[in-house]
């Protein structure tokens, strides 16, 4: 489940509150960091087996993409990746090792019938668990999907108070079926100038039934039938 990783990371100080970059080392449920990246003295030491939780973090934004590790009566830590997957497989990797939590829930949970029928209902808004394939790790992780106006939030997983990325869906140009990508679902592609997102549904109407969604968040007029073949 969880796996040996290193790489460079900002770390916020505990008595000066500036972002100092390291060198960090999972092993096991012990993360070293140092002031280099070849060898050196240790820096210091975070033992997960005593923290409770590792969660994005919206607010330092100018430093990455942040995220930390806290538990409580213990010190927070702060760090932050260059980059959103960087900062998904730190977190994931790190999760691995924390004490046992009765917060931690299945990243499979799923919303009831009832809850999705009234998410449906809701004009303009939707939300549900999809596959999302990685921009440079090419895994695919369960992610929480909730699309509200214009706005695409994705979280690692249902109830979490701040997302790992929110889109602005009007700025994307196009969205539909994905072939090739059998082995996660019924996948689409969600395009925009700066990146593709590849997403996966988990039958073929739950597919169709956000592409509906985000062509109409799109404020797009084009009918089912340009894409009615695949969902046929």
């Amino acid at each position: 489940h969880a796996r040996h990783m290193e790489g460079f990371l900002l770390k916020k100080g505990e008595v000066n509150p500036a972002f100092q970059r390291r060198w960090f080392i999972l092993k096991g449920p012990q993360l070293e960091y140092y002031k280099k990246k070849d060898g050196g003295s240790l820096t210091g030491t975070i033992d997960l087996g005593t923290y409770k939780a590792v969660a994005p973090l919206g607010e330092y934004a100018e430093k990455g993409f942040a995220f930390s590790i806290s538990a409580p009566g213990l010190r927070t830590f702060v760090l932050a990746a260059t980059s959103e997957d960087e900062r998904e497989s730190w977190i994931d990797a790190i999760e691995g090792f924390l004490a046992a939590s009765d917060t931690r829930q299945s990243e499979f949970q799923r919303p009831s019938r009832e809850e999705r029928r009234a998410i449906l209902l809701g004009q303009g808004r939707r939300e549900g668990y999809l596959r999302k394939r990685g921009q440079n790790v090419k895994s695919w992780k369960f992610r929480f999907f909730s699309l509200d106006g214009t706005k695409l939030a994705y979280y690692r997983r249902m109830g979490d108070p701040v997302p790992l990325n929110a889109l602005n869906v009007s700025s994307f140009s196009n969205v539909a079926p994905a072939d090739g990508f059998t082995d996660a679902g019924f996948a689409f592609a969600l395009r925009s100038p700066a990146r593709t997102y590849i997403l996966a549904a988990s039958t073929n109407e739950e597919r169709h039934e956000w592409i509906e969604a985000l062509l109409h968040a799109m404020g797009s007029d084009v009918a089912t039938a340009d894409y009615g073949s695949v969902v046929s």
